[in-house]
């Protein structure tokens, strides 16, 4: 039951005042001197039987046991308010003090504020959080191909396969991407085995899907002689020659008639450092999608000006010459390995989009072009095949190849597969 304590200061009922915890049956007059309920009782229904907290007190015995100067009077209510009369009090005042007796002080005081606004939002940043972490993690955010940290190849992809904003990525036991493994050991004597060697460019990143890659629509295509021609993906995002030189080392030729190598200006003194991974190569799944996504923004914002990504972007347009001669030196290694083991090969240079549109050139290009050259490689531009798809497109821009300031979207992607399969016309002849 509810104890509700209501004390009243120096309040006088008078001598024919009376003071009573409850209300008499109906006909029954009050003990005392007065016949009927004067005004000020409070009129209320019988208390239950049997329940003692609400005896009735006439006036003398009221008087009697506590005089009127300072009255102190508990009501114990079984379910209702019961007490004495209080003139002075309005029935609002009455229902306010049985209100804050039962629920507190409604009152909204200023800290009380404060906690419910920093409540109402921690709430929406957590289940905002929540919200986008889930549709992160739909589209493949947070589960992103991992790398391996190697002594000499410097890195390489990891075995495993994912799903990515709606592409698949699969990497075999060789760490090739979108080769399957029964392609690794020669199935067919009169096959044709292809190297494909490179970087980015040729792994095509997650937002092209495997069967989208040039070196997968390479396999099955007729060079001519009449044999079916596999093609095997050897890349990672960043390889330069020096990679490409320490897999071959490691892992073999995979008994390969030819190779086409594809390169970019930057290739020029783009050598081995072996330094931790950072984000750009994880080497492990992110903690949440919200982590992996927070790393991406620059790379989004590189996408959308168009100017080079990374760290070391600048050093690569502008690579220091001791590291150039490194990498030209590594180039001449590469060539040699794969004519000893009896290996043709073509090479395809992939141009930049500020290259073939003419904004911009480097030096790289100057650099590696001799080095071929000289070994006798044939060198196909891939800009060529670009430049002709746009005419036939009425000249829309080159734009519609590229994903951005270098890699190739799918529809670049073609146009690499037919500057592939003229390299290896050139080079079987």
């Amino acid at each position: 039951p509810l104890i509700v304590t209501v004390r009243i200061s120096r309040l006088s009922y008078g001598s024919s005042a009376a003071v009573t915890t409850g209300r008499p049956s109906p006909g029954r007059a009050m003990p005392g001197s007065v016949g009927a309920p004067a005004a000020g009782v409070v009129a209320g229904p019988d208390p239950p039987p049997g329940c003692g907290c609400c005896a009735k007190t006439s006036v003398a015995e009221a008087v009697t046991a506590r005089p009127a100067v300072k009255t102190s009077v508990s009501a114990v209510s079984c379910g209702r308010f019961t007490g004495p009369s209080l003139p002075r009090l309005s029935s609002v005042v009455i229902r306010r003090i049985l209100f804050s007796a039962a629920k507190g002080d409604g009152k909204m005081t200023p800290a009380r504020t404060w906690r419910r606004r920093l409540t109402f939002a921690a709430g929406l940043l957590i289940g905002g959080a929540i919200t986008a972490e889930l549709a992160l993690r739909t589209i493949g955010i947070g589960n992103p191909p991992l790398y391996l940290t190697h002594p000499t190849v410097e890195y390489m992809l990891a075995q495993g396969a994912y799903r990515r904003f709606g592409n698949n990525v699969t990497i075999n036991s060789a760490h090739m991407r979108a080769t399957p493994e029964g392609l690794l050991r020669r199935a067919d004597p009169r096959e044709r085995r292809v190297l494909v060697l490179g970087d980015s460019i040729i792994y095509g990143g997650d937002q092209t899907d495997d069967s989208a890659l040039a070196v997968t629509r390479l396999r099955g295509v007729d060079l001519g002689d009449g044999r079916p021609l596999v093609a095997l993906n050897i890349s990672c995002n960043s390889w330069g020659m020096g990679n490409l030189l320490a897999y071959l080392k490691e892992f073999g030729t995979f008994e390969a008639d030819s190779a086409v190598i594809v390169f970019n200006s930057f290739d020029y003194g783009d050598v081995r450092e072996f330094v931790p991974l950072g984000h750009q190569l994880p080497t492990s799944r992110p903690w949440c999608a919200l982590d992996e996504a927070r790393h991406s923004i620059p790379r989004l914002l590189a996408l959308i000006t168009g100017e080079p990504y990374g760290d070391n972007a600048d050093r690569e347009a502008n690579p220091t010459e001791a590291a150039g001669n490194q990498s030209l030196d590594e180039l001449r290694q590469l060539l040699d390995l794969l004519k000893a083991r009896g290996i043709t090969i073509a090479a395809v240079h992939h141009p930049r989009r500020d290259e073939l549109d003419g904004k911009k050139s480097y030096i790289g290009a100057s650099k590696l072009f001799p080095v071929f050259e000289a070994a006798g490689v044939p060198i196909i531009s891939n800009g060529h095949y670009i430049g002709a798809a746009n005419v036939r497109t009425d000249q829309l821009g080159t734009q519609r190849y590229y994903r951005d300031h270098v890699h190739l979207n799918a529809k670049g992607q073609e146009c690499l597969l037919e500057a592939m399969v003229e390299g290896l016309k050139q080079s079987v002849k």
